[in-house]
């Protein structure tokens, strides 16, 4: 509780104050402005001449408290104090036309400021809630040391003006709650308002009105008291305080009105996906703007106007009637060129030497990124021409054949020669023999000439047992012709398989001593032995197996 001598100076300070001013130029406070403030003791509002202090016109409000706080948008006034759950929203002939829920858990405070499209309010815990002014909605919250009643909105500047500390320090922040500075005022303000018409802060404690520009300079004739001439009535509390915020016809004041505008305010999103720019206009509002070069206020993309209001051109992504075609893009070699002409491109589907392509489309079996082909290693074929099949080629990395002794041996003139070999594999994927082609090839001096190739086709394998998978055919083996039989087993302690292989046909080709045998089963595994054979008087023998 202050001291009888503190209230003594600063009565005497008031009355030096007032003495002073009486002499004092006019106030520069415009006396247009639209001033409210609380009248707490008496309860009631009132709209007070802002260079007078005298009552113009006041209502009575119910059960006004301690720590009143009172806002005004240019249209409504927005009360509360706290013993209050609500904002009461009045109309300024004082009838009620609205409540807004305080938001759950707020501490109880009071401070008030309105906009067109929020109300703040800021309770004893520090923390500002803006709210929508229709349905009471939280719509963003923030905290600001210090703050707990004395809160304004400064529509010209835009910003917040709240005062901390119990101190003459008023707070600038932004609407999205950044501190922007202070404001040193003369005297601590219990009610705060501010009038962007005049640019003025208003100041309200014990029944007298301060006034002050942006910067905290007191302006001329100030303090006054607040009074009501027709009853003589002077408030003691006044404890709130709100003042006008018109509504300005300009870009960003979020209503379409100023000349130009189509859309307000800048950043706002569309109905045709475009963005209001900061001049508050978009594309496709009907009007070629300086940054334009059309604009027909269509969402057609194919007429004489692009949706980015630009004008058609070739890269547009538009085919227009002049144009073979139209990528998006000015790059030549990818179908469709910088003059938007078609062109062979590797993944047209064709394939087309003059770009050096050897297979198209891409990055399919055989054939790589930029339609050259690859080596496939299980198909038996020479897939990119080097000379080299499967895993005689250098970009297939076969598994070995291990302890593969094998026979060739020539028959009788127009019989079929007999090819047999067997050997272990041990393969790094699971082998599904029964469901998959099984391929044989052998070549000589390193793949320079296809002996022998033979195909056991999928299904044709069966399983016998649980580790066992077997091809026979007796018509090959009376015919001396094809696979007479195929065996596949599997050992699962060591984990490996054995094959064996016994089958006939023309092995003319079998004449050096240097040869290859390769293994596919299915599209996955490869398996390769380059041997050097021996030569037996009806053939060739291969009794170990031989790496090099």
């Amino acid at each position: 509780m202050p001291s009888a001598s503190r209230w003594l100076s600063r009565l005497v300070t008031l009355v030096l104050a007032l003495t002073l001013f009486a002499s004092a130029s006019p106030p520069s406070a415009d006396a247009a402005t639209k001033l409210f403030i609380v009248a707490g003791d008496l309860g009631e509002l009132w709209r007070v001449d802002p260079v007078t202090g005298k009552k113009i016109s006041g209502f009575a409000v119910p059960s006004i408290s301690s720590r009143p706080g009172l806002g005004f948008d240019g249209t409504f006034l927005y009360y509360t104090d706290e013993t209050l759950a609500e904002v009461r929203v009045y109309t300024e002939a004082g009838v009620l036309d609205r409540t807004l829920p305080k938001p759950a858990g707020t501490e109880a405070g009071s401070g008030i400021g309105a906009t067109k499209t929020s109300v703040f309010l800021v309770g004893l815990d520090n923390v500002i809630n803006e709210l929508n002014p229709t349905t009471g909605a939280v719509l963003n919250t923030f905290t600001i040391p210090g703050a707990s009643q004395g809160l304004a909105f400064a529509g010209a500047l835009n910003r917040l003006l709240v005062v901390v500390h119990e101190s003459t320090t008023i707070k600038k922040i932004t609407l999205a709650g950044a501190d922007d500075g202070s404001i040193v005022v003369p005297e601590l303000f219990r009610g705060l308002a501010f009038s962007s018409s005049s640019s003025t802060i208003f100041g309200t404690r014990g029944g007298f009105l301060w006034a002050t520009d942006t910067s905290g300079n007191l302006l001329p004739g100030y303090p006054v008291q607040i009074h009501d001439d027709v009853t003589n009535v002077t408030p003691l509390k006044t404890g709130a305080a709100a003042a006008d915020e018109p509504v300005l016809e300009e870009c960003g004041d979020g209503q379409v009105n100023a000349d130009g505008e189509t859309c307000d305010p800048p950043g706002a999103p569309q109905t045709n996906g475009a963005t209001c720019r900061a001049d508050c206009t978009y594309c496709g509002d009907g009007t070629t703007d300086t940054s334009e070069q059309c604009d027909d206020g269509n969402t057609v993309n194919t007429d004489d106007c692009r949706n980015d209001c630009t004008l058609p051109r070739c890269g547009d992504g538009v085919k227009d009637p002049n144009e073979e075609c139209d990528d998006g893009n000015l790059i030549d070699e990818d179908g469709c060129s910088a003059t938007c002409s078609v062109e062979p491109f590797c993944g047209d589907g064709t394939i087309d030497p003059e770009l050096g392509e050897q297979c198209d489309p891409p990055n399919t079996p055989g054939c790589d990124a930029n339609c050259h082909a690859t080596e496939i290693c299980t198909d038996q074929v020479d897939n990119d021409g080097d000379g080299q099949i499967d895993c005689l080629d250098d970009d297939c990395d076969c598994l070995p054949i291990g302890r593969d002794p094998g026979a060739i041996r020539f028959g009788r003139p127009g019989t079929g020669d007999q090819f047999a070999v067997h050997g272990s594999l041990d393969p790094t994927t699971q082998l599904s023999p029964g469901s998959e082609d099984i391929k044989f090839l052998l070549t000589n001096t390193n793949g320079a000439v296809e002996i022998y190739k033979v195909t056991i086709p999928a299904g044709a394998v069966k399983q016998i047992g649980r580790n066992l998978f077997r091809y026979k055919n007796k018509l090959a083996q009376r015919n001396r012709d094809g696979v007479a039989r195929f065996d596949l087993r599997y050992f699962p302690k060591k984990d490996i398989f054995t094959f064996a292989l016994k089958t006939y046909g023309d092995l003319s080709k079998a004449t050096v001593a240097d040869m290859e045998v390769q293994l596919a089963i299915g599209a996955d595994d490869a398996f390769l032995n380059k041997s050097t054979w021996g030569k037996t008087p009806k053939g060739w023998i291969l009794t170990l197996p031989g790496e090099h």
